[in-house]
């Protein structure tokens, strides 16, 4: 039960880490796409 659940906490921060990196991402595209115009 222990290992489950910081098996599944490990996995969501890794998620939530990768996902937070892709959106800065794309913050920065879309903030460059908009001093263009």
């Amino acid at each position: 039960m222990g290992f489950a659940r910081g098996f599944c906490s490990r996995t969501l921060i890794w998620l939530g880490l990768s996902l937070g990196r892709y959106s800065f991402m794309n913050i920065g595209a879309i903030i460059k796409k908009f001093k263009d115009i």
